[in-house]
């Protein structure tokens, strides 16, 4: 048998599963849209790019930096390039 309070986490856990469907078709369809835009070879180099910064330096895009710790990190590393 269930309480009220099982229910009421189910019900919070359904909205948030929604939710995440809901940001990942925008994300799909944001992604379709862009590789259109770009064309795929372009799409998939600027991906790759993007990825090997993130993985190298820890951030994608200078509006990835949110506090002047961070921003110091990638003042220094961009003035090397």
């Amino acid at each position: 048998m269930m309480t009220a309070e099982v229910v009421h986490d189910m019900h919070q856990i359904d909205v948030f599963d929604v939710h995440f469907a809901v940001v990942v078709v925008v994300v799909w369809q944001a992604m379709q849209s862009t590789c259109s835009l770009m064309g795929s070879r372009t799409f998939l180099n600027q991906l790759t790019v993007d990825t090997i910064q993130h993985r190298t330096h820890g951030f994608t895009d200078e509006i990835d930096v949110s506090t002047l710790k961070d921003y110091m990190k990638v003042a220094i590393i961009l003035s090397f390039h």
